[in-house]
């Protein structure tokens, strides 16, 4: 899978890979940790499978995720399958299907906009 650069500009903002974000942004830059966005774990664990390293040694195959709803008024299929599927298209030769990408009206209780 295509990682990072780790670039700063014009460099940071690439298609089809995993980006490193910095921790907390009110750390020395010396002291931040290095981790993964929430969209990308999402997209990674969609072609690697959701089952962890314990239950992958019971099970022969990976535990894909067929239909992902999400609700509140920001919906765009075509930007949320980019961002939870497509970004990896090197991983997309191990085959795996994309899952289906719904949306709910129902508010989630606890979204910005429900608190809010």
């Amino acid at each position: 899978m295509p990682v990072d650069p780790r670039a700063d500009g014009i460099g940071f903002h690439r298609n089809g890979v995993l980006r490193y974000k910095s921790g907390r942004s009110d750390t020395r830059p010396e002291s931040r940790t290095v981790c993964f966005s929430c969209s990308e774990k999402v997209c990674r664990w969609n072609h690697t499978g959701w089952q962890g390293a314990l239950l992958s040694r019971l099970i022969l195959e990976p535990l894909q995720m067929q239909t992902i709803v999400i609700g509140g008024s920001m919906f765009n299929e075509e930007f949320i399958q980019a961002a939870l599927w497509g970004r990896a298209s090197a991983l997309q030769a191990r085959g795996g299907s994309c899952p289906g990408f719904f949306h709910s009206r129902v508010p989630f209780h606890s979204s910005r906009e429900a608190v809010e």
